[in-house]
């Protein structure tokens, strides 16, 4: 009888929640797997499924009414601890820098080459005392190589009983000369010809 007015509180506590039954009963399985009918405050709402245990049922929490315990029934006679989650609005404040973009140049398209250059290779050289002087044939390797430029020396070499004497002149001065021509030479104290004159 004390306990009356608590039960009064809680049935109508049920049935403002979700209108339906005040008890809920079930048969169990107890001592010696003896079979016993429960009778306990309803805790699920009506439109529960009576074939699926709760912890079979998917997204049980939708059918569990506002006015729960901390303990779930598992519908073998067990009940096992459970925490409802507590959900809640909290609200920050975030501070940020606006961006600040500078300006940069456009400049016009840049375009890198690769230039292969010829390099140097080998040197040919030909010589001799003909009176009509020609250039050697020159063979080259296809593709690889190419004639790189000719350069030419003229060269007449003077002698008398004291001795000879060399000189460099052009092709034009070259061909006025001939093998055995008599000159009258002009030579320095050091030997070098200064002034040539033809007999």
């Amino acid at each position: 009888m004390i306990l009356s007015p608590v039960f009064i509180v809680l049935a109508l506590a049920v049935w403002i929640n979700d209108p339906g039954p005040i008890f809920f009963r079930q048969k169990r399985v107890g001592k010696n797997k003896e079979f016993f009918m429960l009778h306990k405050f309803r805790t699920m709402k009506v439109s529960t499924p009576h074939d699926l245990p709760t912890h079979q049922l998917l997204h049980p929490e939708q059918y569990i009414t506002g006015y729960t315990t901390q303990y779930r029934d598992m519908g073998n006679g067990y009940f096992e601890t459970y925490e409802v989650p507590q959900y809640g609005t909290r609200y920050r404040t975030e501070e940020y820098q606006e961006r600040v973009y500078r300006q940069e140049p456009v400049y016009d398209t840049w375009y890198q080459y690769t230039v292969q250059r010829w390099q140097y290779d080998r040197t040919l050289t030909a010589s001799g005392t003909d009176d009509a002087p020609y250039w050697p044939e020159l063979t080259l390797a296809a593709d690889t190589e190419r004639e790189g430029g000719r350069d030419e020396e003229y060269r007449i070499v003077f002698a008398d009983k004291d001795g000879t004497y060399p000189l460099r002149m052009t092709q034009g001065e070259w061909e006025k000369y001939s093998v055995g021509d008599a000159v009258v030479l002009t030579v320095s104290p050091s030997g070098n010809v200064q002034e040539i004159k033809k007999k």
